[in-house]
């Protein structure tokens, strides 16, 4: 914890991992691209597979960051109102990929010219910067980095890799989702 003179230095790991899957859950997976140091998210083990196979191009490595999600429903399965697709957008002039639980962003990503990749999976959606008791917030971090035509975002659920990456100059963007425990 310290040295004689020295300052008490303490480490807090506060990482919440997922328990294990439950009936219509499914795992969310972050994956680091060590060359272009862009975050991203895969729910999909097709997805996943072609990532770790190299099939995405070199760098890519899973953090071990995880969180829990829904599958995405069949036509006639009903949903809580406060579920919610997650879209998947690969935007190809900043080569990142974004998702949100939110229509808006969905159709502004749209919008700017990002090409929908389908929803990777469901979600509790956040209200205001609050989740509903049996879920953890979801935080999107973006790197601000649209001018150098680098955009990236991450989605944590990590208070002290949120307080990690601001101090790197990351934007805190708030609860976006609520993964269920």
């Amino acid at each position: 914890k310290n040295i004689r003179g020295g300052l008490d230095d303490t480490l807090t790991i506060d990482y919440t991992a997922p328990t294990a899957l439950g009936s219509g859950e499914k795992m969310v997976d972050e994956f680091y691209n060590i060359y272009l140091k862009h975050f991203g998210l895969l729910a999909n083990q097709p997805d996943k597979s072609f990532v770790d196979s190299g099939g995405a191009g070199p760098g890519w490595i899973r953090t071990t960051q995880q969180f829990k999600g829904y599958t995405v429903p069949n036509l006639n399965e009903l949903r809580p109102a406060n579920q919610a697709p997650v879209c998947r957008f690969y935007v190809p002039i900043v080569n990142t990929h974004f998702y949100s639980a939110e229509k808006a962003d969905c159709d502004l990503v749209k919008r700017i010219g990002g090409l929908y990749e389908g929803d990777e999976f469901w979600i509790t959606r956040a209200i205001s910067t609050s989740c509903p008791t049996g879920t953890l917030a979801v935080t999107r971090l973006y790197n601000n980095r649209a001018q150098q035509v680098d955009s990236n975002h991450r989605y944590t659920t990590s208070v002290s890799t949120v307080r990690a990456m601001t101090k790197e100059g990351w934007l805190d963007e708030g609860t976006v989702m609520c993964a269920p425990l």
